[in-house]
């Protein structure tokens, strides 16, 4: 079987993850790497990485998804931005999961600091290809759903040695790209919808802690989207079932749905309280009244 990694670059996570598969793998698998925007160059430290690991660095290139040498069974996705793209309609009914692993060529300090960040990326993708490996391969070829089931677990897995990184860089600014809403808060007369008055909580509580954030609807604000060259190719390519869609930095960290406080708490590098579900706003609030915001 035939298992691509995607990322959006193709510069680093995607191609550590498409060597240690190839150095692991049995007979019959095989992996490829690709990227939706590739940057067209190999980070010089992941070369440096595989090499000191033992693993060959060969042949290894930034292409695009749109020249795969063979039609892939199995696609991971290894970045956020890759996450909330679709794959191009040639792949045809491709299992899909998704492996979400920080970037570490985005971490900023002294050498030796990156040089840990790059480590532990690559003790996760690691970890994941080994847990994957170890499934009975043969029987889960021909069982697709429970095969799913078990690419998303591993998908959550770390390494028992791999502590939460301390250190990122300081976020400039979160900005959420919603759908076509009557109000931001949720509450829409006598509608309620508790993961945005959820998501509405947790972003009063991330501002109270100094986060930049902006919120744009759709309906009402048409251009912010048309104009923001990250959100329109998502928007052109999955159409608006990828709202909202979350940018970092101007990065795309979510697609298809709102960040928890977890994420925003580990973006502005607080510590994020146990949250009980926010309560429902009154009547006076954004809709009051049975009407909807004008």
């Amino acid at each position: 079987m035939n298992i691509l990694f995607l990322c959006t670059g193709n510069s680093c996570r995607s191609i550590l993850a498409e060597a240690t598969f190839k150095h692991l793998a049995p007979a019959g698998w095989h992996a490829m790497s690709a990227g939706s925007h590739p940057t067209g160059t190999v980070h010089t430290r992941v070369l440096t990485l595989l090499a000191r690991e033992g693993i060959a660095t060969a042949g290894f290139s930034s292409k695009s998804w749109d020249n795969l040498p063979q039609t892939p069974d199995i696609v991971v996705t290894v970045c956020a931005n890759a996450a909330g793209e679709t794959c191009p309609a040639y792949l045809g009914p491709v299992l899909r999961t998704h492996w979400g692993v920080e970037d570490p060529a985005h971490f900023s300090g002294t050498d030796a600091e990156i040089d840990a960040a790059f480590m532990t990326t690559y003790k996760i993708l690691l970890a994941r290809i080994e847990a994957f490996l170890a499934l009975p391969l043969h029987d889960l070829q021909n069982d697709s759903p429970r095969l799913k089931a078990e690419l998303d677990r591993i998908g959550t897995l770390m390494p028992t040695s791999i502590k939460p990184s301390t250190k990122e860089t300081p976020v400039k600014k979160i900005q959420v790209f919603d759908p076509a809403l009557c109000c931001s808060s949720g509450v829409c007369g006598s509608d309620v919808d508790q993961k945005l008055i959820d998501f509405s909580a947790d972003v009063d509580w991330a501002k109270q802690h100094g986060a930049d954030i902006e919120r744009f609807n759709l309906a009402r604000q048409p251009m912010v989207f048309a104009e923001n060259a990250a959100v329109k190719g998502l928007l052109e390519r999955s159409g608006e079932s990828v709202l909202p869609i979350t940018l970092v930095d101007g990065e795309v960290a979510f697609a298809g749905r709102y960040p928890s406080r977890d994420d925003l708490a580990r973006w502005l590098g607080v510590m994020a309280p146990a949250t009980e579900p926010a309560a429902v706003a009154s009547s006076n609030a954004c809709c009051g009244g049975g009407k909807c915001c004008g």
